[in-house]
């Protein structure tokens, strides 16, 4: 199973003289995708088209603190596991507590955090009723970008349509309906040939997001725990037969991942006004 981590830190030497053991941590138990940055615009690129499961700053990082990166990534919607340390522990007080997802260390115990870190995460990705959970969350944050999409299409009348449609349940706004809204807005932008292009190449299909997402989140909305006696652990059942690998979970991540770059694609693109 993959195990991505992205660590950015300007300390280049120092990064090199750890680096070997920190993928020790991983190598008994995951394949290691290790990508090491010395500045924040180069490690940006990757949180654009990957999903990452842990992240490693630094505090100084020259042109940006470690904190005021981590608070963007944040505010992008980027949840990943995240340890933030520092030489001196006063700056660790810079990030305050309230963040479930954060860690923060003196630079020293950094090795013993990731290490921990390692253990935890070989016993959570292998628990369904965790992924599951961390799926299923994944997905109404897609969700809620579709929301904002389309909300924005409606301008001044968008707060309205949000109360009245959107957050009411009782109007029937499914997933499936959003979804329809999302293709109908693609549609009425294509005939623009300034934008033409843009949206071939972010190739936002309903039927791909069907099959990756939509499918994947009734799937996993309708399958059931059971506690396996054979094994002594939890399984997750499904009527699809699906065999729920920490494979089918880490591509699954992926595949939401992918669908979120693109709706916030759609959303610079400013589609149909939005």
């Amino acid at each position: 199973m993959k195990f991505r981590v992205v660590w950015v830190d300007d300390s280049k030497d120092w990064v090199e003289s750890i680096k070997d053991e920190i993928h020790d941590h991983f190598k008994k138990l995951f394949n290691l995708d290790l990508l090491c940055f010395e500045d924040v615009d180069s490690a940006r690129e990757t949180f654009e088209h990957k999903y990452v499961d842990l992240i490693l700053v630094d505090c100084n990082l020259g042109n940006i603190s470690g904190d005021s990166f981590i608070l963007e990534l944040r505010k992008s919607r980027i949840f990943s596991q995240i340890v933030f340390y520092s030489e001196d522990r006063k700056n660790l007080n810079k990030l305050k507590a309230g963040d479930f997802f954060l860690r923060k260390v003196h630079r020293d115990d950094l090795r013993d955090a990731v290490k921990e870190i390692a253990s935890s995460a070989d016993e959570l990705y292998r628990n369904p009723a965790f992924m599951r959970g961390i799926l299923l969350s994944e997905i109404i944050d897609l969700e809620n970008l579709m929301e904002d999409l389309i909300a924005r299409a409606f301008k001044g009348r968008a707060k309205f349509f949000r109360e009245m449609i959107i957050d009411n349940y009782d109007a029937g706004f499914t997933f499936d309906a959003k979804l329809r809204f999302v293709s109908r807005l693609i549609k009425l932008t294509k005939e623009k040939d300034e934008i033409k292009d843009k949206l071939s190449d972010l190739e936002f299909t309903d039927t791909k997001f069907r099959k990756k997402v939509l499918k994947k989140r009734n799937i996993l909305a309708h399958a059931s725990l059971r506690y396996d006696r054979g094994t002594g652990r939890t399984v997750l059942i499904s009527s699809e037969l699906i065999d729920f690998s920490p494979t089918w979970f880490h591509t699954t991540r992926e595949d939401i991942h992918e669908f979120k770059q693109k709706i916030k694609g759609l959303r610079e693109l400013n589609i149909a006004g939005a």
